[in-house]
């Protein structure tokens, strides 16, 4: 007669069939917007006895954060690593090529609230090598003195964020019947002329900056 598996049994027994599936199989559901992994570069160029900063103005035409400004980079591509990516990108966009620059070292790794992971560079362009944008990515170039941005600082203000709940949630349930919540995150900016840098790049030029006083 096959003896049967008591209580006892069948509670280790399902315990062991957690263990294994937990090593099987880690959960992995963040809570966070879709990433994806770019690159940039932040161009010094020499004009007149005094270091630039090189920023663009993107093209209409692009599909993420068209007429927004900016720095030479983008998305890294399958088996690339960042530094390639954020040459490769310099080149396709303003026409300026490894044999033009020198890389100067890594500024580290910046997130934005909207999912991407940009590792950011920094290098200096050969003082006779003229940017030539590639009109369907760059609308426009200009220049910032270094010294103007060490000696001014970069402006802080805040951004809201909101959440709230879709109306087919169950809200009933809730005390209240209601949930909603909003944050404050700093936000960076800084003018020069006509143009506003701010978002991303105004978080990476504050910690360029940053890290030179």
């Amino acid at each position: 007669m096959e003896k049967k598996e008591g209580p006892a049994n069948e509670y280790v027994n399902f315990l062991e069939r957690i263990r294994k599936r937990l090593g099987e199989k880690a959960c992995s559901d963040e809570l966070v917007r879709k990433r994806y992994n770019a690159a940039v570069l932040i161009p010094l160029i020499p004009r007149m006895g005094e270091w630039r900063i090189l920023f663009e103005v993107r093209s209409d035409n692009v599909s993420r954060h068209p007429g927004q400004i900016g720095f030479p980079g983008g998305s890294i591509e399958e088996g690339e690593v960042a530094i390639d990516a954020a040459v490769r990108e310099l080149e396709e966009e303003l026409g300026i090529g490894r044999e033009d620059i020198e890389i100067l070292g890594k500024l580290g790794r910046v997130e934005s609230i909207t999912g991407a992971v940009v590792e950011a560079y920094v290098c200096s362009i050969d003082g006779g090598k003229e940017p030539l944008p590639d009109g369907n990515e760059v609308r426009e170039i200009f220049e910032v003195p270094l010294e103007r941005i060490l000696k001014e600082g970069l402006k802080e203000s805040v951004m809201y964020e909101h959440f709230s709940l879709a109306e087919d949630f169950p809200v009933g349930f809730l005390p209240g019947g209601r949930w909603e919540r909003s944050y404050e995150i700093p936000l960076y900016y800084f003018i020069h002329e006509k143009w506003l840098i701010w978002g991303l790049t105004a978080r990476i030029l504050k910690c360029f900056a940053d890290s030179l006083v």
